[in-house]
């Protein structure tokens, strides 16, 4: 449509013809992807947070996953000309989103609401952090606060943070609720309340010596 015939980009690395580009842009996502997923799990930051151009809502079962397993705080997002946090954290498993796009430009996403103190259209998000929490602030065009969100830590099931985490709260997914579900499943009496106990001490050992594994109960 905005090529003429014979077009391609094949001289600084991208795709040979037009006719390319879908799947180019797809292997480019697919290896980013991973690499990602990669990094996030063998992360032992404080804090994983992704910064993205497609809106909050794109690819939510990729971002939930990445949430829920690998522990990935916090989702910065663009694309669409507003200032918003996403409407439905329970399709990325909890993990709080938001989009910035309100930055500039020719034009807003909507109309601009000029006798609106809480007009979304332009504006920033300014983030405090510290070690146990980010609080997000979204800024608009006349300098009101117009929304406010706390961001905790968040371990994941599948890291090396969640390896070395005190069984308290089991988490669905995790080592120390895998051994618990099979305790409960595979023993009785006496004998699952001593695993039970076990899985709940489990990380004082595992901070010093990794010597209690229950990888073979669980496989």
């Amino acid at each position: 449509m905005h090529n003429p015939p014979g077009s391609s980009c094949a001289k600084i690395g991208g795709p040979s013809s037009i006719q390319e580009c879908h799947d180019w842009f797809q292997k480019l996502w697919d290896e980013g992807a991973a690499w990602a997923t990669e990094k996030l799990q063998k992360s032992e930051a404080d804090w994983q947070i992704m910064v993205t151009h497609f809106p909050c809502g794109h690819k939510t079962k990729f971002y939930k996953e990445l949430h829920l397993k690998y522990g990935l705080d916090l989702l910065v997002t663009g694309h669409a000309h507003y200032q918003l946090m996403y409407w439905s954290p329970e399709k990325l498993g909890g993990l709080k989103c938001f989009i910035t796009g309100g930055g500039g430009g020719i034009t807003s996403e909507n109309s601009v609401e000029p006798e609106n103190p809480d007009d979304y259209q332009y504006g920033f998000f300014d983030l405090t952090m510290t070690k146990k929490e980010i609080k997000i602030e979204s800024i608009n065009w006349k300098g009101n606060v117009i929304e406010t969100e706390t961001v905790e830590p968040y371990t994941g099931t599948d890291t090396k943070k969640a390896d070395l985490e005190p069984c308290v709260i089991p988490k669905p997914g995790s080592t120390c609720y895998k051994t618990i579900m099979w305790a409960m499943k595979e023993q009785t009496g006496a004998e699952l309340a001593q695993t039970i106990a076990r899985a709940l001490q489990v990380s004082a050992k595992m901070m010093s010596s990794h010597h209690i594994n229950f990888q073979k109960a669980i496989d």
